[in-house]
């Protein structure tokens, strides 16, 4: 059964298996995400450098996951660019898999099966940053801190924990986002969903 709240499962639990580490970014999305096939693009890819405030376009995957959960499109794009520099078939010396870098024991939490597959781990990344924007209170950094460290090294530090894996994390997030978007990562929303 999955938990509807991280604070259900208790800290210590969190802390142990939910910390998603920072996988290096190799490869960009694959034909797996089908929209994104590189003969359907053409050369340039949808998160190449845009002018500040422009409308990215972000795969249809990825809109259709965040959105499910009530969480930034560009917030998970800029994820997916910092965990697995959008290759599908990441993994990290930790066994996190995938375009969001989710472990084993983060996709039984959050109750997703199959998690090695793009949209199953799109879906359980998403869900576990909704679950972690409810307990950090939309404070974003602190979701991103928690992502990379897991909530239990939050909670114990204050704040963003002193690993300089995570610090570095929260910060190429943040830069990506802007890139993406234009905006200060504090304009990511959470709480919203799809008509």
């Amino acid at each position: 059964m999955a938990a509807t709240s991280l604070r259900e499962l208790g800290l210590a639990y969190a802390a142990a298996a939910c910390g998603v580490l920072l996988a290096g970014a190799v490869a960009r999305f694959g034909a797996s995400l089908g929209s994104v096939d590189p003969a359907v693009r053409g050369e340039e890819s949808w998160y190449e450098i845009v002018t500040p405030g422009e409308q990215v376009n972000i795969p249809e995957e990825i809109r259709q996951a965040a959105l499910a959960e009530g969480v930034d499109p560009a917030l998970v794009a800029a994820i997916v660019e910092v965990e697995s520099g959008f290759n599908p078939a990441a993994l990290s010396h930790k066994g996190a898999v995938g375009l969001m870098q989710v472990l084993p024991e983060t996709a039984t939490l959050v109750g997703v099966a199959g998690h090695h597959e793009p949209q199953a781990n799109l879906k359980a990344g998403c869900r576990y940053l909704r679950l972690l924007f409810e307990d950090f209170g939309g404070d974003v950094e602190l979701v991103l801190a928690a992502y990379n460290a897991g909530p239990g090294a939050v909670y114990k530090s204050g704040g963003i924990p002193p690993y300089r894996e995570t610090q570095a994390f929260v910060l190429r997030v943040e830069e990506a986002y802007r890139r993406l978007t234009g905006q200060p990562l504090a304009t990511a929303r959470f709480g919203f969903w799809a008509p």
